[in-house]
């Protein structure tokens, strides 16, 4: 994971507000999927620096930000929380709270990455 924010080049510091974007497999009903290893981060911004597409929070049941599909149970996904940047040693964010920021089929992700 790393210390910098993407956006603005500075350091995140444990504690800070941060939006994650984490690979992982959706198991409902649990809030937060699973991290897909060995590299599941896919960035880590300050929260108020995040520009890249529209945050709309979702509580369940979860719609791909993309294709507005239905993010049904053991579908790879891309998604987003908020939360407080842990210290050295933990990846998850703490205090993520009830929603994802984001989330997508992994496929629609991919392919707006192109």
């Amino acid at each position: 994971m790393a210390d910098k924010c993407p956006k603005c080049g500075c350091e995140i510091i444990p504690g800070q507000q941060v939006l994650q974007i984490a690979r992982g497999h959706y198991f409902w009903p649990a809030i937060t999927p699973t991290y897909t290893f060995p590299f599941p981060v896919v960035a880590e911004f300050h929260f108020e620096c995040y520009q890249e597409y529209p945050l709309r929070p979702q509580e369940q049941p979860y719609h791909c930000f993309f294709c507005g599909e239905l993010i049904e149970d053991r579908t790879r996904v891309v998604y987003a929380v908020r939360g407080r940047k842990p210290t050295s040693g933990y990846i998850r964010p703490e205090h993520r709270g009830y929603e994802l920021w984001l989330v997508a089929h992994e496929i629609c992700w991919d392919i707006q990455q192109l």
